[in-house]
């Protein structure tokens, strides 16, 4: 369960996000996600021991960071400081604007 707490944690950052599509690419980062949320379809909510693994909401979430990196790929193919802006930019309800609230917060 921490591994699948890692995962998320780290697809869901904008700043790993930004720096993952700096030195690779945003199509890389898509391969990413395409191959975590496949992985969470074959894995069960409980793991023997008791443990949860992703939840409904965390898959929601990877799911809303897909979208919105597939969304500005093109973008982010060669504007890669422009992540955070671009998420600045979504509907205040996302996931993603919410992350970039939160980036911007700690800074102000």
């Amino acid at each position: 369960a921490g591994e699948w707490k890692t995962v998320e944690h780290l697809l869901t950052s904008l700043e790993y996000i930004e720096t993952k599509c700096r030195c690779c690419g945003p199509y890389e980062l898509l391969t990413d996600y395409s191959a975590a949320l496949d992985a969470t379809h074959l894995i069960p909510p409980i793991t023997p021991d008791g443990q949860a693994t992703l939840s409904y909401i965390q898959r929601m979430r990877l799911t809303d960071f897909k979208n919105f990196v597939k969304t500005y790929q093109v973008v982010f193919q060669s504007h890669s400081e422009l992540v955070i802006q671009q998420a600045s930019n979504m509907p205040d309800a996302s996931s993603v604007a919410s992350e970039a609230a939160r980036i911007v917060g700690d800074v102000e």
